[in-house]
């Protein structure tokens, strides 16, 4: 291994000897996640390293393939030693605050007008609703706003809005509309109707209006449900992951199309890089998909089918395997916060081999299809035990074409064939983590933590 800094003082130096120590890393989503080199020498030739700081990369190299690159974050000068912290490209998108609604499910984000008529009603309990009773003047309203203030929808207006529209008039004469932000009225009906509609439009806010026509008694009620609010068109993981990763000024993108449909994308300060992570467990609707930046190149695409490596025991200077069986869950439902549940999918062949194992997950408030998409993606990373490697820094892995590499080269987002480490079995392996350094290189997969879960989890923390 090869260990390279650079820095505007000292230009591009070689520090491999210095070092008394290092590791790197990658994970995904991310790519190249961060790394430490720790060198030894006299402080006045250490002290060059520091003087130029902020700023300069740490980079390693091994066969003469770059295997990790990143940028000097973190210099701990002692007397005879300096440790230098580095961080990836990916870890960029950490620092930056994601302020967007995409598409959005969530009746929370409607606001009932806070000062209504006497006999108006207005609330968004699962619903967006507006209704009166009693007698008004020509004229009179009841509204709900979209977004609710604090909400922020970010740079892109509102493009469209999908709803079931259901007026009940009992007496009177009454209007019941749908604005964009500047009066102009997008959805109208004067009579007792049920609708599904698909509007296109262009605001940064939508009004939903009750209105008394003529001055007298009356009663009706204004209902939406199934309300999905766009501003991006079609919202799908990868049209997102693309849309986001342009406003973060990465513009080298290599983007795979087809991915599944979001009914669900509201990101209220949280950082870029779980917002695509988000997105990577939704994949195609079928299976999770790889966020990685390597080289400044970002990629956004699924797992590949074929083997990245190949992982022959022969070429092996020491290795071992892990499996956890309390990862597998072969039967999965999801629920709503609204108790609505998912069907239990199963996996017949996991459940022959480890018994029937349940697990209800709790989802945050979304479509009842993108609900069953998430309880099925979930059962597919888990009906099977994950291998964890570890490996020792000297083994050797092959390519597909039997040529031979370092360990080392193994990268997060990687597809990794174990060819005969298990008798009469061939294992594939989806690189989820790599760690590296002197002594080992050890390989987390994919699956073999219940990384959706926490991810889960924290959508029902931003919802409350």
């Amino acid at each position: 291994m090869q260990i390279f800094i650079e820095t505007d003082l000292t230009g591009r130096l070689e520090v491999t000897e210095a070092a008394r120590g290092w590791r790197f890393d990658s994970r995904t989503p991310g790519g190249w996640w961060s790394a430490q080199v720790a060198l030894d020498g006299a402080r006045r030739e250490l002290w060059r390293l520091v003087d130029g700081w902020p700023g300069g990369t740490l980079e390693f190299v091994t066969a003469g393939e770059v295997v990790w690159r990143g940028e000097l974050e973190e210099p701990a000068l002692s007397e005879n030693a300096l440790t230098l912290t580095a961080l990836g490209v990916p870890l960029a998108l950490v620092d930056l605050e994601l302020w967007r609604i995409v598409s959005d499910v969530d009746y929370g984000n409607w606001a009932p007008e806070d000062d209504l008529p006497e006999g108006f009603s207005a609330d968004n309990n699962n619903r967006v609703y507006v209704g009166a009773n009693g007698t008004f003047a020509d004229g009179d309203s009841g509204s709900v706003t979209y977004p609710e203030t604090g909400v922020e929808i970010g740079d892109e207006n509102i493009v469209q809005l999908v709803a079931h529209i259901e007026l009940d008039i009992v007496s009177g004469a009454w209007v019941a509309e749908i604005q964009e932000d500047d009066g102009t009225v997008v959805w109208t009906a004067a009579v007792t109707t049920s609708a599904d509609v698909d509007l296109v439009v262009d605001t940064e806010d939508l009004t939903v209006l009750l209105r008394k026509n003529g001055a007298g008694a009356g009663e009706a009620t204004l209902i939406l449900t199934a309300v999905e609010v766009r501003t991006l068109n079609p919202a799908t993981t990868d049209s997102i992951a693309e849309a986001l990763l342009t406003a973060a000024g990465v513009t080298d993108q290599e983007i795979t199309t087809g991915g599944a449909a979001v009914d669900r994308a509201v990101y209220q300060g949280i950082s870029y890089l779980a917002a695509l992570d988000e997105l990577t467990e939704l994949g195609d609707g079928s299976e999770t998909w790889v966020f990685v930046v390597y080289d400044d190149v970002a990629e956004f695409r699924p797992w590949e089918t074929a083997a990245d490596w190949r992982l022959e025991r022969a070429n092996l200077d020491s290795w071992s395997l892990v499996w956890r069986r309390q990862d597998i869950y072969n039967a999965v439902r999801g629920e709503l916060p609204d108790g609505w549940r998912t069907a239990w999918f199963t996996d017949a062949d996991s459940i022959a081999l480890y018994g029937r194992r349940e697990k209800t997950i709790g989802l945050p408030q979304t479509s009842q299809a993108e609900a069953e998409t998430l309880a099925q993606i979930y059962l597919d990373a888990h009906a099977e035990p994950q291998p964890g490697i570890r490996l020792s820094s000297e083994s050797v892995i092959c390519k597909p074409d039997g040529s031979r590499w370092p360990a080392a080269l193994i990268r997060a987002g990687d597809v990794v064939v174990l060819h005969d480490l298990v008798p009469d079995r061939q294992i594939t392996v989806q690189v989820a983590e790599v760690q590296v350094d002197a002594r080992r290189v050890t390989i987390r997969p994919k699956g073999a933590e219940n990384r959706i879960e926490v991810l889960l989890a924290n959508l029902e923390k931003r919802r409350r």
